[in-house]
């Protein structure tokens, strides 16, 4: 491995880490739910406490509670914001948008090539050289900081013809939207399931859904390392 991670700590609005919100209030969410079942009215809830109790049985309460809220960032924060990023794109690119309304079938490969072309990680991932290396013609010495624009490798013009034109009909090679090698997205299936079925769902509902707003005055959130839009105003107009 020539690069390792350099380990930072991404404070929020409020400058603490955003895992501290979540940690705040997993206790009491896990707690409630495994604690009195049936309060939550639900059969799936009563297993999960059973089945917590058997599989966590030899972990403390600190792993358990690292393992639901990376559930809930890498299951839940990254599908939702980049479906709103993908929309964002569609609203921008209107001949796409008709296309994939005239052809919702197209919603598979749409998803693909807006992952390509929307990115959804908005910060970079500083690396540090484990050994001396050659990057781009630059000699780098060991324990040198390293700054990859991951992105980048979607927009390479040598792989993707013009790169920077969306093309819902793209046929190219696998992009890196869900990472590459040890580090692929372990949901990458799911999420593409769920942007597919979003996709595809919404378009065939809403034939005439348009953004509400100027997409110029859309706002981000600026403490999360994803691209979260803190609004997506849409009007559903009738036929």
């Amino acid at each position: 491995m020539l690069l390792r991670p350099r380990l930072l700590r991404s404070p929020n609005r409020r400058g603490k880490p955003r895992s501290r919100r979540w940690t705040s209030c997993l206790p009491q969410w896990h707690n409630d739910w495994s604690g009195s079942p049936q309060r939550f009215g639900s059969d799936r809830c009563r297993s999960w406490s059973a089945w917590s109790c058997r599989s966590w049985c030899c972990v403390g309460s600190s792993e358990l509670l690292a393992n639901l809220q990376g559930l809930l960032v890498a299951g839940h924060d990254t599908s939702v914001n980049q479906l709103a990023n993908m929309f964002v794109t569609l609203f921008r690119h209107p001949d796409q948008l008709q296309l994939l309304r005239d052809a919702p079938s197209l919603a598979g490969r749409a998803v693909e090539e807006l992952m390509r072309y929307t990115k959804l990680v908005s910060s970079a991932q500083p690396r540090v050289t484990t050994e001396p290396v050659e990057l781009a013609g630059v000699r780098l010495p060991q324990d040198a900081p390293v700054v990859p624009v991951l992105n980048a490798t979607n927009r390479d013009p040598s792989v993707y013809p013009q790169p920077e034109r969306l093309d819902l009909t793209r046929d190219a090679p696998p992009h890196v939207g869900f990472g590459h090698g040890p580090h692929f997205c372990l949901g990458a299936q799911l999420a593409r399931l769920e942007l597919r079925t979003a996709l595809a769902t919404t378009v065939k509902r809403f034939p005439h859904l348009r953004l509400a707003v100027d997409p110029d005055t859309l706002t981000y959130d600026t403490g999360s390392v994803l691209r979260s839009l803190t609004a997506l105003p849409v009007e559903l107009q009738k036929d």
